[in-house]
């Protein structure tokens, strides 16, 4: 069971929005405040590792048993369809996304400051990514950020490549341009 909270928008809109490693369902609302048309969910890592401080990984890199049923239970609790909803990762919580794509029929990425573990299924046939990557990114490089983006741009009818120096984090710049792709 996956905790996660709430916050309803203005039209029938979705966007699932996922932490990176030692975040919470906290962490990524910062980034989304400016979407105030989508209901948004955000969901918080099932193993727990301090006070606070979450991860989709257990200790051999596996991601956490049963998520991906856990997420289609959540997304039919809210009669939300994976194809037609956004779903944004950061950092961690992008990686997790890609890994679930195929499982559950994720169409639309937002995938920031992240990277791809394994390449999406030749099937594999995405509506819509969006990716931001931070030259100066610490923890995440762009050159592994943009190779992934690469592998995984094939696999999408739309894309959008965008960059910035802002460390760990999505700059200004990338907030106004993610809002401009989601239509906002």
């Amino acid at each position: 069971m996956l905790i996660y909270d709430l916050e309803q928008g203005n039209s029938d809109q979705w966007i699932v929005c996922l932490h990176g490693l030692k975040g919470n369902k906290d962490s990524v609302k910062q980034i989304t405040s400016n979407l105030k048309n989508f209901n948004k969910l955000f969901v918080q890592a099932p193993i727990q590792l301090s006070d606070g401080e979450y991860t989709w990984f257990d200790e051999f890199g596996n991601l956490a048993v049963g998520i991906d049923g856990d997420f289609i239970e959540l997304l039919q609790h809210f009669k939300v369809n994976s194809t037609e909803c956004w779903w944004l990762g950061f950092s961690q919580g992008g990686v997790v996304i890609f890994s679930l794509a195929s499982k559950i029929k994720i169409c639309k990425v937002c995938a920031l400051c992240s990277f791809v573990l394994e390449d999406l299924p030749d099937n594999y046939n995405g509506e819509s990514l969006f990716w931001y990557s931070s030259l100066d990114d610490q923890q995440v490089s762009f050159f592994k950020s943009f190779s992934s983006f690469q592998k995984a741009a094939s696999k999408y009818n739309q894309t959008m490549f965008v960059t910035g120096k802002s460390g760990h984090k999505i700059s200004a710049k990338g907030l106004k341009a993610l809002a401009f792709w989601l239509g906002v």
